[in-house]
Parts: structure tokens; sequence; C-alpha cells
């Protein structure tokens, strides 16, 4: 601390002095001699007080208080617990989902069962899965794709009694509609849902049948013939059916708004197993017109007839399209199998679909 004291009319400076206001000290000062110039040391004992001093600055010296080590705190320290959140697996964005859209029938796994794929065959899947002595067949999509109806002797194994099952494409569900003791076969689901139609013998001989979906009936179709593998046409307007007459097998259809039938085929030939186009104005069937036989398609407009496949081995199985219509998928025997092909709907790029060891048949499109 600095100060200035006042002492005989002289104001003396002195440094680091520790004086109290209002207190008598012996300080030991310099002052200077009035009657000299030099300086001299004086001794002597005087009262501060607060009018004589005057604090200019203060400069705080650094004081001798040793450093405070503070303990550490028993405060434990805090571990946070991991958090029971799982892990997030996000699939890769490039695995396209399993999406079926053809279902067929293979006995690859030893039986004939129903198997779903797409046309690329990026899996496969056995929605049957049944014991020895059963054959499953003729398979055919719902109009919302969520269920297949087919022909099965499930009830009877190793027999040859046919009768008509649903089941869903994720292979449950599975709902038996017909119990007959004589042949229900060939289902084709209507466009709006509601009926399958079938070829049963229940009455004598092969005719058509409807079963309502919507309160479990069966109703004849008269059509005053032998008659048999229905398929429905995309507009829900007509059955295609072939039937065995005089002459040889030919293909008809039923209007089922009036009842009225009409023949496409009148030839001593076997023609059978009809398909239809997407626009329902042409019927795709097989024929032995030619010697062997091939798939053939009729316009129902011009009564035109071409030839679909030219090859020169039995097509004869059924023949579905894509549904963009540009596809078609067939059977066809050869090396002692029956084989899947797909081909552009003008017979080019045919190729083998869904090779097994054994036998693949009976394959449907999705709509």
């Amino acid at each position: 601390m600095e100060i200035n004291v006042i002492y005989e009319n002289i104001e003396i400076v002195r440094e680091n002095a520790v004086i109290v206001n209002n207190q008598t000290y012996d300080i030991q000062i310099d002052v200077p001699d009035s009657n000299n110039i030099d300086r001299e040391s004086k001794s002597d004992k005087f009262e501060v007080l607060p009018t004589e001093i005057s604090i200019i600055s203060t400069d705080i010296p650094p004081t001798d208080i040793p450093p405070t080590d503070i303990p550490p705190t028993d405060i434990p320290p805090t571990d946070i617990p991991p958090t029971d959140i799982p892990p997030t697996d996000i699939p890769p964005t490039d695995i396209p989902p399993k999406i079926p859209s053809i279902v067929f029938v293979s006995n690859r796994d030893g039986n004939d069962d129903i198997y779903l794929t797409d046309e690329h065959e990026t899996f496969s899947m056995n929605l049957t899965n049944s014991p020895n002595d059963i054959y499953n067949g003729h398979p055919s999509w719902s109009p919302d794709g969520k269920n297949i109806v087919f022909h099965s002797n499930m009830d009877d194994p190793g027999g040859h009694n046919s009768e008509i099952y649903i089941i869903s494409v994720e292979g449950n569900n599975l709902r038996r509609l017909t119990n007959h003791l004589e042949w229900d076969g060939q289902p084709s689901w209507s466009p709006d849902g509601r009926y399958i139609a079938f070829e049963s013998k229940r009455d004598g001989k092969f005719e058509i049948f409807l079963y309502d979906l919507n309160n479990d009936t069966i109703n004849k179709i008269n059509t005053n013939m032998s008659a048999g593998y229905p398929s429905w046409s995309p507009n829900g307007k007509y059955i295609a059916f072939h039937s065995k007459d005089f002459s040889g097998m030919n293909i008809y259809m039923i209007n089922m708004e009036n009842n009225i039938i009409t023949p496409i085929t009148m030839d001593e030939f076997d023609n059978w197993m009809p398909s239809w186009s997407k626009n329902s104005e042409n019927i795709i069937f097989s024929s032995n017109k030619d010697g062997v036989r091939d798939i053939y398609s009729l316009n129902l407009v011009d009564k035109n007839i071409k030839k679909v496949i030219p090859t020169n081995e039995d097509d004869w199985w059924p023949v579905t399209l894509s549904p963009d219509g540009t596809k078609i998928i067939f059977c066809s025997y050869n090396s002692g199998f029956w084989k899947l092909y797909i081909a552009n709907i003008d017979g080019s790029n045919i190729r083998v679909f869904a090779e097994s060891n054994g036998d693949t048949k009976w394959a449907v499109w999705k709509n």
C-alpha cells in the first residue's frame, strides 16, 4: 500500500506501510531536512488521522495462502445404461418382394402339388405340400389374387374322387367346396369373384356346374350335351367349354345372360381346353388338325384361325396369357415329361419355364 503522510507540513510518501486510521504508530520514515537538501532518517511517534492520509493506489501483493486442495467428492460416476431400443434392421431396397404371378402344378417333390412363382422364377412356394397318393390339379386364380381354387383327391388318397378346394396364396385357409362321390374338377373362377364353374359327372355325364360363393349352392348349366373344361371370358359374359360330339371334340361358348350356346369349332379333329384373350375377342385352344397338337387362336368376330405356336411337339395343355397380353404360357410333352414354356404372343422367344426333373403343367397367369 502506498500512503501520503503530512509531517511538519511536508508531504512524505511511504510505501508498503500498514496504517489504520485513528491509531498511533512508531514509524520509521525518511523526510527531507528543512535546512538541508539531503535526506535523513527520523523516528518519532505520531498519530495518523484520516485527513492526513490519502490512498493514491492499492497494490495487493501476492498472499502466502497455500493453494487449497479440494478433495474429490463422494458422488460416484454416473453410468448411463444402454437403452432397450432394439437395432433397426433395414432390408436392402434392391431385394424385390415375393409377389406370385403364376400358379402351376408339379411333381418335383414327389406328388402333384400346387406351386406359386413369378415370371422370372425368383422364388417357388409349394402351397399344398401333399403326402403320397394325393393329386392336385387345374388351379385358377381368384380375381383379387388372394386365393387359388383347384381340384384334388386329398380326401380320397389314391382314389379318383376329385373335389373342389380353395386355398389362400399364403398356403392356409384350405376350404372344401364340393362333396360328391363322382368327379368334380377343372374349376374356373368368375371375373366378379362370385361363382366357380367346374365340370362334374354327378348326373351321369360330364356337365358344367356353378358354385355360388355367396350362398354355397350348386346349380347346373343346361347345355344339353356333354360339356367339360369351363373357362370364363374376362368380361364375365361367356363360358367357353369343349364337348365330345359325333364328329370329334369341339369348342363351344354359352352366353351367361340368355344361355344361348354358340359353336366355335365344328370339325372332325380334337379341339379342346379353351382359354381367352384379355379383350374377350379370341379363344385360344389346342388342336391336332395338323397332325400334332398345337396352339391355335380363333377370332370371334371374323372367325379367322391362326396357329400361335408352330412346333413339332404335342403342345396341347391349357394356355393362358400374361396380364398385358404380350406373352403366353403353355405345356408341351417332350423327352418323357410335361414341361412348361413361355413365349411371346406371336410364338417367338420360346423358353422353358419352371424346369424340374419331373412334370410341370397346368400353369395359369394371374390377371
